[in-house]
């Protein structure tokens, strides 16, 4: 049976690893940290992620704005 901490290491060493797997895909370090800052936005969107994670959301919409002021006064 696999613990929590093994599924968590599990998909970190996934995502940031370069390694050829089966589903994954080969990235820069510049588009990872991108998905990772839009991965917050898709989860503050989901509605399943805000029923089961409701004391994160609050954190990662503060997160998401500041990402998109950061965005807004680079792109002035």
């Amino acid at each position: 049976m696999w613990s929590v901490s093994s599924i968590l290491k599990g998909i970190q060493s996934f995502m940031a690893d370069n390694e050829i797997t089966a589903g994954s895909i080969l990235t820069s370090e510049r588009e990872k940290r991108k998905f990772a800052k839009e991965s917050i936005a898709w989860l503050v969107n989901n509605a399943q992620f805000r029923k089961v994670f409701p004391e994160l959301v609050d954190t990662l919409e503060e997160e998401e704005r500041k990402r998109k002021e950061e965005n807004d006064d680079a792109n002035e």
